[in-house]
């Protein structure tokens, strides 16, 4: 069964300051996110719009802001849950 995540596609108000353009969201309160569907994940995204773009504020100190979200397919091997 494939799993959906939440990729924030970042952009940067300094652009020498960017060292990634693309950030995962992969937790809610210390509790991992899983979908199984891009219905789901997209639903999880409308409800949460505003505290996402807050997060990433806040963990970029300010200096990036959300530019996309996107509910993609998650490409990594089973033995990579994180």
């Amino acid at each position: 069964m494939t799993k959906f995540i939440i990729l924030v596609s970042l952009l940067w108000l300094n652009p020498t300051e960017m060292n990634h353009t693309h950030f995962q969201i992969t937790h809610l309160n210390d509790k991992p996110l899983n979908f199984y569907s891009t219905r789901q994940c997209l639903a999880h995204v409308a409800e949460n719009v505003s505290d996402i773009r807050a997060y990433i504020s806040a963990y970029h100190e300010g200096r990036a802001v959300v530019n996309k979200i996107m509910c993609i397919p998650d490409r990594r091997l089973p033995h990579d849950e994180t």
